[in-house]
């Protein structure tokens, strides 16, 4: 039997961050985030990068982009379900090219402007290839989206603290549970609270040795990859198609699944 309840190097819990809009306030918070060994996504506004010292240059978010990703916050920050469909696409399109030209890599994830969104704007991220997007409701829980491109993180930072104990203190037996956080670093700067994030680093640090810290992008990678596996029926060969590793256990023991074929003994 194979029990899919391991993250990668056999962690058994994710953390995730998502912070929008790249004004200058998220320089600070990548300080910390790598004080702390931590990943974050940054979902950009492409047409206020560079534009003033309020917001981060592009060389900036190119340099973040080797540690961190970025991701498509649109062009202009507009509420993108009150457009016509053609600025729409432009909106997603041009944030997507232009981010691109900055990081050299595809930009493949999105998070909603003022977290709203319908059925066109769906239709939009598909057709541009986007991975996954954000919206800026609470789920309460650490629970898998049932839809990436509506992807509902736990909690907002305000709410962190006692989200962050909760999910300290999970059994080992709660199957992948992932801790998304996310929120805009302004607040911080506005709300004079910036402890808010380091109390909430400070607690899940003492579980270190149990929590892979991951980009959005790379929370929504591994789980695919899991999704896409192809499993004999006597649980013997897995053949795994994707590029990076997927780990398990296999009768009572980790087991990595290595992009290709794997035989079990």
């Amino acid at each position: 039997m194979i029990i899919f309840d391991l993250f990668p190097n056999g962690k058994t819990k994710a953390v995730t961050f998502s912070y929008d809009d790249g004004d200058r306030n998220d320089a600070k918070l990548i300080e910390i985030f790598n004080k702390y060994g931590v990943k974050g996504t940054f979902n950009l506004v492409s047409g206020w990068v560079g534009l003033s010292d309020n917001f981060l240059s592009k060389s900036e978010v190119y340099d973040i982009s080797k540690t961190h990703e970025i991701a498509n916050h649109t062009r202009s920050h507009q509420w993108n379900e009150r457009i016509p469909v053609d600025q729409m696409i432009m909106q997603v399109a041009h944030a997507k090219s232009t981010l691109e030209d900055i990081v050299g890599k595809p930009v493949l994830g999105y998070a909603y402007p003022n977290g709203q969104y319908n059925n066109e704007l769906l239709t939009v991220l598909k057709g541009l290839n986007i991975a996954y997007a954000r919206t800026a409701g609470q789920s309460n829980t650490f629970a898998h989206p049932s839809d990436f491109l509506l992807w509902t993180g736990t909690c907002h930072h305000d709410n962190a603290i006692p989200y962050a104990k909760k999910f300290v203190s999970l059994s080992s037996y709660s199957q992948l549970p992932i801790f998304y956080i996310w929120g805009h670093a302004h607040d911080f700067a506005r709300r004079d609270n910036w402890n808010v994030i380091i109390e909430t680093l400070d607690i899940l640090k003492d579980d270190n040795d149990k929590i892979w810290y991951a980009t959005n992008f790379e929370i929504y990678e591994y789980l695919t990859a899991i999704k896409n596996l192809r499993i004999t029926s006597d649980y013997k060969c897995v053949y795994n198609p994707s590029c990076i590793s997927v780990y398990a256990t296999a009768d009572g023991e980790p087991v990595e699944f290595k992009p290709g074929y794997t035989i079990l003994k």
